[in-house]
Parts: C-alpha cells; structure tokens; sequence
C-alpha cells in the first residue's frame, strides 16, 4: 500500500509541472544573476555523461521516477538502474531540451546549499497540496531538496531569487541590535525635545508592511548621498517570514574587483548581500554585511519609516556572573549530557611568558579531565575570564536516531560586573542556533548573543 501511495504522489508531483514540450527557456542573464554559469553548465557539464549520471543518482529513486512520469516515460517495474539509463539516454538524445537544461542548472544552483533553508522557504512560496506531495515519503532528502526548487521555479522564476536569497540568510550568523533613540547628530548632541519624541515613536513602532523596496530604496538613497555618494546601493528584496519577522535583502558595492583569465583581466564592482531581519515592529534587528555597515543603513531606514532620530545599538542582553560560573562549573563536572567543553583558547596563558594557548579534544569526548589534571599542576584554564579569547562547546542534538555534536564558540565581554555571552558557529542553521540559545537561557540562565562569523 505505501508504494502505490508513493506512485500516485510522483505521478501527482508530475501533472502539477508544465507540460516539458511547452516550456521557454530563461535568458542567460538570468541564470548568471543567480551566480549560475549558463554557459559552461550548458556546453560542458550537461554533456559530460559521467558527471550526468553523478548528479541523477544524487536525488534518489523517487525524483528519477518523477522525472521520468514528467517527460512521458513508463516507471513500470523499473529498478533505480533503468531509471538512470532512460533519463540518461533523453538527455544524450538531445541536451538542447529546455526541461534536460532547466534540470541541471537547477542542479547547478543547489550545490552546496542547505536542505532545511531551502524546504523552509519551499514551504513559504509553493500552495500546500504541493508541499504535502513534496513531504512525502517518496523522495530522499536531496530529492526533496530539488523538488522544492522545480516547483518553485516553475511556479514563477522569481521565486529563484527568493530562494536563493533566503538560504544565504540562513547560513549567515547575525549581530543582534536595539533601537533607541539617537545621541548626536554629527559632532552636536541632539535636543531633549528630539530624544523625547524618538522614545515615544519606537514605543509606537511602525508595522513592518511599510518596510517595501520604493521606502528602502529611497532610505538607501538618502544613506548614500549623506556618505558621500560614492557607492551604490540597492533594495534586492523584502521577504516577510512571519507577522513580527520581515528580511531586507541589500546588494551594495563593496569595493573594485579584478578576476585575471588566461589572455585578459575582468574589471568590476564586488557587490556584497547586507541582509537585516527586522523585527518586533522595527525595535529589534539582527543584521550581516562587512564591517556592519548594515547597522547604519538598518538604522536609515528605520529613522526614515519613523521620521525620527533613531539608531541601532549592540543588543544588551546581559549574563550575571553567577549564571556563567554556574554553566562553567557543569561543564567541568561533566553533569550536561547534551553539551561538553571541547576547546579552550587563551590569549594569555598561565604558562611563562603568558603565550597565546589553545587546548581542544575530539568533539565527541569533553576537556574537562585535562582541565582538572592541569589544576592538580596548579594551572588554571578558566579562573580569569578575560585572559579568555573563547571556550568551544559540543552541542549534542538527535539528527534521525543519531547523536551529532555541533560546534559553538562562546566569548565572555565583561561589563559592569556582567557579561556578554557571544555565540559563534559557521554556518550551522537559524533552527540550530536558535535551539544553542534557548538551551542556554532556560539551563543556565546564560543569554547568548549571536555575532557574525
């Protein structure tokens, strides 16, 4: 019964998709803007039949089977090795199919991206009865990945920019901000009358709806022109993932860039992503871009949506030094079963001449004993917290019926007697880092704050 339940959701799967014979093929432009390379995918790797056959095995039986009901094909009784060998043999037959070639630049364009972030933003931009289809049981994860992003793109092109777009914020770690009201205006600090009237309009808020690409574009404007008006900047897109969550996607000129081919040298303009993610009616802000730039634009914006003097400042969730020590003490003793000390990283060590020191395990087992022994040596790791640069934690998380252990690394920024708990952690995912801090907050009482990197 499972089977025919899988066979009627692949054939349904293929009847939602445009009839193969009736589709017009995107301009390369359009491709190239997604950083997909029309041209090498189209005369090189889709007539390279190894690398044909690598990519078709990747998405698993049940796309194959898709795939084959889409353009025609008979699944009957067919093994995953039929399956392969008829898609294989259509593609040969003639790889100027827009269908062979909308299929491998799709391909192209999932390489390397996250399986999570795309099904998420799959689930935001396609109907549900077609992610009910998609979630089913018929197709492997990597199937799966590549079924969000046909039917998104055949759904509407667009939504390729979306995509790709919403899973690079995902990957990215984020800065985490505050609105209040602005100290000065250039070297003047502004009037009680200003401040007083900023307060009040951030208490009000502003509904994130009135965040779209004309206000942004022309806050981005404003932005540009009162710095100097040498670089160039532009909304992308505003992508709103809930009612209190919205995301602004800004392409900016980084700086002039060279690429040396073998008989000439391209010249351009690096162009960087800034991604803001608004929130709680503009008074919180979680922002990625090169030197933070995006704090300042951030802020443009807001100031320009509020018509006040507002600005964006580090966020000021603080951890007593009681809910560090108490976190640090578990650690030691081994009493957390989901998260181990892995990594201590010193920038001024107990040792003489006080070197850089950096002490680590395997991920899989925790330092706590090689602490302890270096203490009966009387050498002490953690007893000052600022000669500290980071401690590396195992977060232990159940991935299918496995345990896998993710890498966070924590730095302590003293305060007033409190601290700046700051997390980071690659690229793991938003679901991952949000699970990281809330662990963190309810256990321990520490308030980790994510940083880029």
């Amino acid at each position: 019964m499972p089977q025919v339940t899988n066979v009627n959701a692949l054939q349904a799967f293929a009847d939602i998709l445009p009839n193969p014979r009736d589709l017009e093929p995107q301009p390369r432009e359009f491709w190239n803007w997604l950083r997909v390379w029309h041209e090498r995918v189209l005369s090189e790797r889709l007539r390279d039949a190894d690398l044909v056959r690598r990519r078709l095995e990747s998405v698993g039986k049940g796309l194959l089977q898709a795939l084959c009901l889409w353009i025609g094909m008979s699944i009957d009784a067919a093994t995953t090795a039929d399956l392969l060998e008829a898609l294989q043999d259509a593609i040969a037959t003639d790889p100027s199919q827009t269908w062979c070639q909308d299929l491998f630049l799709l391909m192209e364009l999932l390489q390397g991206r996250s399986h999570e972030a795309i099904h998420t933003i799959g689930r935001v931009l396609l109907p549900e009865p077609i992610i009910a289809l998609i979630d089913s049981d018929a197709f492997t994860p990597n199937g799966r990945r590549l079924a969000y992003a046909m039917q998104a793109y055949y759904q509407n092109p667009a939504n390729l920019t979306v995509l790709v777009l919403f899973e690079h914020a995902e990957r990215v770690g984020y800065t985490r901000y505050a609105l209040v009201p602005r100290a000065e205006e250039g070297d003047h600090a502004i009037r009680e009358d200003e401040a007083e009237y900023a307060a009040q309009r951030i208490q009000e808020g502003e509904d994130l709806s009135a965040l779209t690409v004309p206000v942004v574009d022309q806050a981005l404007q404003t932005f540009e022109t009162r710095h100097g008006g040498r670089k160039r900047s532009t909304c992308a897109r505003i992508l709103q993932e809930s009612g209190d969550s919205t995301l602004v996607f800004i392409y900016r000129v980084l700086r002039e860039a060279n690429i040396p081919e073998m008989d000439r040298t391209l010249f351009g303009d690096e162009v960087e992503t800034i991604v803001l993610r608004f929130r709680d009616r503009l008074r919180s802000l979680e922002e990625r871009s090169t030197k933070h730039i995006g704090v300042s634009i951030a802020s443009a914006i807001a100031s320009h949506l509020l018509e006040a003097k507002v600005e964006y400042i580090d966020d000021t969730s603080r951890t007593t030094r009681q809910a560090v020590d108490g976190l640090l003490d578990s650690l030691l003793k081994r009493e957390d079963d989901q998260l181990r000390l892995v990594g201590i990283c010193l920038h001024q060590s107990p040792l003489e001449g006080s070197p850089v020191l950096l002490v680590r395990c395997d991920k899989s087992k925790s330092l706590a004993p090689t602490v302890e022994f270096l203490e009966e040596k009387e050498i002490s790791l953690l007893e000052e917290l600022e000669d500290v640069e980071y401690i590396s934690l195992a977060f232990d998380r159940i991935v299918g019926e496995r345990r896998r252990p993710y890498i966070f690394k924590l730095r302590f920024e003293p305060i007033a007697g409190s601290y700046f708990v700051r997390y980071s952690c690659g690229r793991l995912s938003r679901y991952l880092r949000n699970q990281f801090e809330h662990y963190l907050r309810e256990k321990y009482d520490v308030r980790a704050i994510p940083t880029t990197g």
